[in-house]
């Protein structure tokens, strides 16, 4: 194994362990802290900016490393793009303290959603890289 390899699993650590980080915290909020107080959400929004930057950062290192990709991995990564950067956005928004507590419920679920879905669509990708 050498230093590529090495970087290569760190990359793929850092990518999913800050993936499970918004996904799973965002769940949480969603199903049990969506009153919450201000001093939370600014919490929450504090991890948040920075798991989306080393998901986004992460996920592009693992993209430009991968070397072949069967036909059609391109279709489906667009749209695991287009669902993750609805992800990252609105978990950002709802992280604001002022936000009200119907409002962000509404927008977690939708973060929730489109995060399970990227989870399918990344082991689909996985699948047709075998």
């Amino acid at each position: 194994m050498g230093p590529d390899d090495i970087v290569g699993i760190l990359s793929r650590w850092v990518h999913v362990s800050t993936v499970i980080v918004l996904l799973g915290g965002s769940l949480f909020a969603w199903v049990a802290a969506t009153g919450g107080s201000g001093v939370a959400w600014a919490s929450w929004r504090k991890v948040v900016l920075p798991a989306a930057v080393l998901a986004v950062l992460s996920g592009l290192y693992n993209l430009m490393a991968k070397g072949a990709t069967p036909p059609g991995y391109h279709a489906i990564f667009g749209v695991k793009v287009l669902l993750a950067l609805h992800v990252l956005g609105v978990a950002v928004v709802a992280a604001n303290p002022a936000m009200p507590a119907a409002k962000r419920k509404r927008l977690l679920g939708g973060v929730v959603a489109s995060g399970f879905v990227i989870v399918l669509l990344s082991a689909h990708l996985r699948w047709l890289s075998r």
